[in-house]
């Protein structure tokens, strides 16, 4: 289950080549992921994908924090807009399907996204009430 997972993510970030270093498909050019047969060489492509995910979730995390002031500049009292977040989750396994995942998957993307959602309202919404008490 995790193995489609994480193809899906490898789509979402359009990475072009996972490939294990010291083996021939390491220097392969094309666009598709080599496949491992070694338990070393998925762990390799894990290790790839990981800062990428960490340094896009940073990213998203500092655009909760515009969100918030700008609706601080509205006095919007609270962070979380609940129809935004089910539509967020929404289009995120609607993404999931149009890249082929099986229901499984767009399950799985389904729960990331709504912990995902649910933590950067409850960050944005630290963030407003600290500003509030300044």
């Amino acid at each position: 289950m995790l193995k489609y997972a994480v193809s899906s993510i490898v789509t979402l970030l359009s990475i072009n080549v996972l490939a294990c270093e010291g083996h021939d498909h390491a220097k392969n050019e094309t666009k598709k992921i080599e496949k491992c047969t070694e338990l070393t060489c998925v762990r390799e492509k894990f290790d790839q994908i990981t800062p990428k995910l960490v340094a896009l979730i940073i990213e998203r995390t500092k655009l909760q924090e515009e969100v918030a002031d700008i609706k601080l500049g509205k006095d919007v009292g609270k962070a979380l807009d609940e129809k935004r977040a089910n539509e967020v989750v929404q289009k995120a396994k609607e993404i999931a399907r149009k890249d082929g995942a099986s229901e499984e998957v767009v399950a799985i993307v389904g729960e990331v996204f709504e912990k995902m959602v649910a933590e950067s309202a409850k960050y944005q919404q630290k963030y407003m009430d600290s500003k509030i008490k300044k």
